[in-house]
């Protein structure tokens, strides 16, 4: 397991060794995603911040949001990822997305933004 910085991603790679007929060895990569991610979105035309979890990646779920796939983050388009933090289960990170918008402040999704636990 790795972490792509940019990305805020971790990811599983696994290699396969494969020859062809004239016994050319190619090695092929795969990755997996197997991490949990919640996401902090922010969007200047509303001057708000949307929170969601995520299976599939928080970059492509920002391409989803402002391709407006999410009816509640529609009329915020553009959308500008600001926070992502990796779990390793899917109830962790259900768990911290609820403690955030539990907060409901403003001050406390601009510090996480600030924190060292952000992987931007």
């Amino acid at each position: 397991s790795t972490t792509l910085p940019r990305l805020g991603s971790r990811v599983r790679v696994s290699f396969l060794a494969l020859k062809d007929k004239g016994n050319q060895v190619y090695l092929v990569a795969f990755l997996f995603n197997d991490m949990h991610q919640v996401y902090i979105l922010y969007s200047e035309r509303k001057d708000s911040y949307y929170i969601g979890s995520t299976g599939v990646g928080a970059v492509l779920r920002l391409q989803r949001h402002n391709e407006g796939w999410t009816r509640s983050t529609k009329s915020g388009i553009p959308w500008s990822l600001k926070y992502i933090r990796s779990f390793d289960s899917k109830s962790e990170a259900l768990k911290w997305e609820k403690h955030i918008k539990k907060q409901k402040s403003r001050v406390f999704i601009e510090r996480l933004i600030v924190s060292e636990e952000n992987e931007l």
